[in-house]
């Protein structure tokens, strides 16, 4: 599949959209430009056209912290969504 090199002349929603589309997997590497890093990478991991996961050398919120936070999880769930992931790290709460 033929994608833009650079996303100036699209955007990531649209290079999403075609992917998506093409039901394409694999890795789409993206590198910051005109940033205080520039050249960081960033992957999304795709699955028949679809996000399955994305690496980011970025500090983010986890998912539960952030409900939990924002009073959408209360202190049991969150505790108990930790205490499952600590048995099986690999399952997807998202």
């Amino acid at each position: 599949m033929q994608l833009p090199g650079r996303l100036e002349v699209t955007t990531l929603g649209d290079v999403l959209g075609a992917l998506y589309r093409e039901r394409a997997s694999g890795v789409l590497e993206l590198l910051e430009r005109g940033t205080s890093h520039p050249g960081r990478p960033h992957r999304l991991f795709i699955e028949r056209g679809l996000v399955r996961d994305v690496e980011s050398s970025l500090s983010v919120t986890k998912l539960g912290e952030l409900l939990w936070q924002e009073g959408f999880l209360d202190h049991g769930t969150w505790q108990q969504l930790g205490r499952e992931l600590l048995f099986k790290p690999s399952a997807r709460v998202g």
